[in-house]
Order: structure tokens, then C-alpha cells, then sequence
């Protein structure tokens, strides 16, 4: 039986929790896009690369519903850049309004 590092153990764990956090996601993201109204904003955070000891620049987009609704909802999605092609596969069918900021990847929507 091979030993495995703390490092291969934790990203094994990783792993697990966020196949078993799949569904909490998806129903998140389908609550949050059941609403009329959706604030957007991606915001820069630093990701290591891999192998490379270096951060490059990732970004967080955020997805909220309004202050005015019954329950809110946060929804975070990561990625590796800022694309106009990540909000369109967040926001695919999303019907109601999108309240952003002027960037240009929220024009095609």
C-alpha cells in the first residue's frame, strides 16, 4: 500500500467535495437565474500557475439577485480570464434583466 503525501490527500479531498457540491451549485445557479433581475461583475484575483511558481491574473465573476427579493442569492463562478464567453455559459437562458457594468463581454448577451 503506497503512502501518499499530505499534498495528494488534500487535493483528493478537493476533489470529492466538489463532485459532491455539484448539485448545490447547479440548484444555486438555477435559483439565482429564476429571478427577473441579476447584478454582474467580474472582479481580477491572482492565480498560481501551474509549475511555473508565477501568479497570472484569473477572475471571479459574480452573479447576485437584488436586495429586494424575499432570499438573495450570491453565485461565484471562476475563471481563467475575462471573456465575454463566460458570463453567455453562466447566463445561458437567463431571460430577465442584467444590471453590469459597461464591459464589452456583457454586450452580447
Amino acid at each position: 500500500m503506497s503512502r501518499q503525501s499530505t499534498s495528494e490527500t488534500r487535493w483528493i479531498w478537493i476533489d470529492i467535495c466538489g463532485v459532491r457540491l455539484t448539485p448545490l451549485a447547479e440548484a444555486l445557479k438555477e435559483f439565482s437565474l429564476g429571478h427577473d433581475v441579476i447584478h454582474a461583475d467580474e472582479t481580477p484575483v491572482s492565480m498560481l500557475a501551474p509549475d511555473k511558481g508565477k501568479t497570472k491574473r484569473a477572475y471571479v465573476w459574480v452573479y447576485r439577485t437584488t436586495n429586494f427579493v424575499a432570499q438573495r442569492a450570491v453565485l461565484y463562478d471562476f475563471s481563467a480570464s475575462r471573456g465575454g464567453d463566460n458570463a453567455r455559459r453562466v447566463l445561458q437562458g437567463f431571460a430577465g434583466t442584467l444590471v453590469s457594468d459597461d464591459f464589452s463581454g456583457y454586450h452580447g448577451l
